[in-house]
């Protein structure tokens, strides 16, 4: 017999081993529009999976985004239906979806489709006259013909999130006009803010950087191949000196184009850029110098006066010095001229004294020569 409560736990065992629901795993399957397809309609459609779905809303998550690593997704909307209509614009965008379980799990996401969205451009042609019948023939009226259709295809990848606004970047243009074939075609890249109609920017044309306000036929030219097809590069920047530059801020980006003779401009899809401060250059300081290389005091030339600048100074220090041990008081600066001047005075007296020594001692020695030959002693009477 088995022990109730033993019972009751092995049942709750295999509960927690096998649950009743399958737990979401197997990602919704996207339908249409195809992967890598263009289309003038937005509806997205998946398909239900096999597994029971969470019944209180929210059933599904779908991402829309121009981007495939969908890091800031355009469009992140919750649905209970398979389907899903947003509001895009013209240009490539990505798309993925994902499910919740009865259980509240959510599957893996789904792989990534990818579409082009385009506008439809039909052009009615007018139908041809049957000509005149003839007497010998019945006329054959000639049919009109059917209405031709043309997709257009005008759009932007490759663009950066963030820029400064001295910066320069290049967005990859994708451009299809079946019915211009070989035509050419004049682009310009151009910022404004959301909901603003002042729109500013500089394109690259031939080395120079051409502004948003230049006339159409100044901008940067292509030419379309026979098939009116035409990929490739544009070098755009911001134009901060424009009145459209309204600081650093979230800007609207997209390219507009003309065809050659037509000034009217026809735009491709919009991107958000946020344009940041000018990147200022960091300033190299200058080492200090040392005090010895600010100061050079130069070593005086030996000479006369030189020599004499120096007792000047020499001079100057002493009556400096003696007049604060209160030898002299009366004037704390000497007259540099005047001292000059006694020590010329002191120098010239010195040889005048020597030639004054040498006449006396000629003069005694003649005295003592006569007194010896006249025999008179004149020291006596004196």
């Amino acid at each position: 017999m088995w022990n109730k409560p033993l019972l009751i736990f092995t049942v709750f065992l295999l509960f927690l081993t096998f649950p009743t629901d399958t737990l979401a795993g197997v990602s919704p399957t996207l339908l249409t529009p195809q992967d890598k397809s263009q289309t003038t309609s937005t509806k997205l459609e998946w398909q239900e999976p096999s597994y029971a779905l969470y019944k209180s809303g929210n059933t599904y998550l779908i991402q829309i985004d121009n981007e495939i690593s969908f890091s800031v997704p355009d469009k992140n909307t919750y649905t209970s239906n398979e389907y899903y209509s947003p509001k895009l614009s013209q240009g490539t965008w990505f798309w993925r979806v994902k499910a919740k379980d009865s259980g509240g799990t959510w599957s893996n996401w789904s792989s990534i489709w990818s579409f082009i969205l385009v506008d439809q451009i039909t052009s009615n042609s007018s139908a041809t006259p049957s000509p005149l019948p003839t007497p010998a023939a019945t006329s054959t009226p000639t049919p009109t013909p059917s209405s031709t259709s043309a997709v257009n295809v005008f759009n932007i990848t490759n663009l950066p999130n963030e820029i400064t606004s001295d910066q320069t970047f290049k967005p990859l243009v994708n451009l299809s006009l079946p019915n211009n074939p070989n035509a050419k075609i004049y682009l310009k890249g151009a910022f404004k803010k959301d909901g603003g109609s002042n729109y500013f920017g500089l394109t690259k044309v031939s080395g120079s950087w051409v502004s948003n306000n230049s006339g159409y036929n100044s901008q940067f030219s292509i030419t379309t191949n026979n098939s009116g097809n035409w990929t490739g590069e544009l070098e755009v920047k911001p134009d901060d000196t424009d009145s459209g530059f309204e600081g650093p801020g979230d800007y609207i980006f997209k390219v507009g184009r003309y065809i050659d003779g037509n000034s009217s401009v026809s735009w491709s899809n919009e991107v958000n850029i946020n344009v940041s401060k000018t990147s200022l250059p960091t300033p190299t300081l200058s080492p200090i110098p040392s005090p010895a290389s600010i100061i050079t005091i130069p070593t005086p030339p030996d000479t006369p006066s030189a020599k004499l600048s120096q007792k000047s100074a020499s001079a100057s220090s002493q009556i400096k010095q003696a007049s604060v041990a209160g030898i002299e008081t009366t004037s704390a600066t000497p007259n540099p001229s005047a001292k000059i001047m006694n020590q010329k005075e002191s120098k010239s007296s010195i040889p005048l004294l020597g030639i004054l020594i040498i006449v006396a001692g000629v003069a005694i020695g003649f005295y003592i020569r006569l007194k010896d030959k006249i025999k008179f002693p004149l020291w006596k009477n004196i």
